[in-house]
């Protein structure tokens, strides 16, 4: 299931590094202004702000 956010961020989308590192948006949260995501093939999740992984991830399409 795919959730657009105003930000342009999609939960359940995958997006990529420029080190091509594949994350899985878990959920975004507009009031914190924060996303939730983790590496694809691993089971931690690392929460940061909108802003930060914007700067950092590009949508990944397979």
């Amino acid at each position: 299931m795919t959730i657009r956010t105003n930000s342009g961020i999609q939960a359940g989308s995958l997006y990529r590094d420029r080190n091509f590192v594949v994350v899985r948006v878990h959920s975004t949260d507009m009031d914190r202004g924060t996303v939730t995501y983790s590496p694809v093939g691993q089971e931690w999740a690392i929460t940061t702000a909108m802003i930060i992984f914007q700067s950092r991830f590009i949508r990944f399409e397979l």
